[in-house]
């Protein structure tokens, strides 16, 4: 983000900064009108500087630090069906359940530092029953809607033993499966070939949010589970009373879209009801004076929250019409990009990839405009070109959208960094930008 290229842009938006309804560019410094408009309806959760998760008012922006770096969550409208996301005691999940069971186990409330900073953490130890089998904490009689993709997430934190593990059963038989988490090393053990989406991530201090997702069609009453494991594969264990984990933060979202094999966002705390986190929105930064319509650079460096989407989803450089447009898509196939240039509604110049990139990572992205000289560069390579096509008249492009041009079809991603330059930039330079 501090690239000397950037010096050169007219806007640049880094998050490194916000304010009350506002996106911060930090150049040209002052400059309101470079400023998108920013809302969100409800509270969210960030992972903070410190690395805390913390929650942040309505209508502020987040800038998070999950991965030790800041950047800008964009992210949709999400419901967390889990009615207590923090008491292992009561509450249920999904469409319903019955309250969590310490399933051969015993839960204790308040036994570590959680990733919020605070101790409300829990720890699920075995029973003692000097019987083997699992130890587990269970949302049985879990109802779920037929077709829906279901994700279910709980931050887990190494005890006695390496390992954890999550389970769905009772489903269909395509979407049942056990993914193990190894919490000493931060990898997944071994993920289920019916869970259609098996993640871990780091929230630091030793706390892993581990997440599987599965869909099922018949069977819609099934359970969830999680518990102590001994190695990758193996949840039987001798309950001596010895074995144990902590956990936190259960979050249960349900999504109706045939497409999307799961849908984990920031962690979202109940306490006796679901709760509902509305969508970021990021309109209107820039104007003419910002935005060269004649020639440019825009370049994007930011991580789609998922690899295939719902409806396409955008963000734009635009007139306030389908008309005219600078475009990076993400579409409702996995993992294809698409950057286009649309002048008086005809697409001049067009690159579009399909499963190069897995487009949930980082990726640097930088789109040329000119007369005759359209250029794609995606992380340090020139992935298409076109020397014959008209630009923009002066003065058509006026605004940014991390959204389509009327603010629908809101690019879901983690953002690093978004800029415009007033003119092209050498081959060397889109090289250099971009790598």
């Amino acid at each position: 983000m501090n690239h000397p290229l950037l010096q050169k842009a007219s806007i640049v938006f880094s998050p490194t900064a916000y304010g009350t309804s506002t996106l911060n560019s930090i150049k040209p410094p002052g400059n309101t009108n470079a400023d998108f408009d920013f809302t969100r309806s409800t509270t969210a959760t960030r992972v903070n500087e410190s690395g805390l998760i913390e929650t942040v008012a309505a209508n502020i922006p987040r800038i998070d630090y999950l991965s030790g770096v800041g950047v800008y969550l964009n992210e949709p409208l999400t419901t967390n069906t889990a009615t207590y996301s923090n008491d292992f005691t009561q509450g249920d999940i999904f469409d319903g359940s019955g309250n969590p069971s310490a399933n051969q186990s015993v839960i204790t409330a308040n036994s570590i530092t959680s990733p919020d900073g605070t101790n409300n953490g829990w720890k699920l130890t075995d029973n003692n029953d000097s019987s083997s089998g699992t130890a587990q904490l269970a949302y049985f009689s879990t109802n779920v809607s037929s077709g829906d993709s279901n994700t279910f997430s709980i931050f887990l934190k190494k005890g006695s033993t390496d390992f954890g593990y999550l389970n769905s059963g009772g489903f269909d038989s395509t979407a049942n499966g056990t993914s193990y988490f190894n919490l000493s090393t931060g990898a997944i053990a071994s993920a289920s070939a019916n869970h259609s989406d098996v993640k871990m991530e780091d929230y630091g201090n030793g706390w892993y949010r581990c997440t599987v997702a599965n869909r099922t069609t018949t069977d819609t009453l099934g359970a969830f589970t999680f518990g102590i494991a001994t190695s990758s594969g193996t949840k039987t264990i001798s309950r001596d009373g010895s074995n144990f984990l902590y956990m936190f933060g259960v979050q249960a979202v349900q999504d109706s879209d045939a497409d999307i094999d799961s849908f984990l966002v920031s962690y979202i705390p109940t306490s006796g009801a679901t709760a509902t986190k509305n969508k970021d929105s990021a309109l209107n930064a820039g104007n003419t004076d910002l935005i060269n319509s004649t020639e440019g650079v825009l370049y994007i460096n930011l991580a789609g929250l998922y690899n295939k989407y719902k409806t396409t989803r955008r963000l734009t450089i635009s007139d306030d019409s389908t008309s005219n447009g600078i475009r990076l898509d993400f579409s409702t196939v996995e993992n294809k990009v698409q950057l286009r240039v649309r002048v008086n509604g005809n697409n001049v110049a067009t690159h579009t990839d399909t499963g190069t990139y897995d487009i949930t990572q980082f990726h640097k992205y930088a789109i040329q405009w000119k007369a005759n000289d359209f250029k794609f560069y995606i992380d340090g390579v020139e992935v298409g070109t076109d020397t014959s096509g008209a630009t923009f008249s002066a003065d058509t492009l006026d605004r940014i959208n991390i959204a389509s041009n009327t603010g629908a079809s809101n690019l879901e991603a983690n953002i690093k960094c978004i800029a415009v330059f007033k003119e092209i930039l050498t081959d060397a330079q889109l090289v250099t930008l971009t790598s």
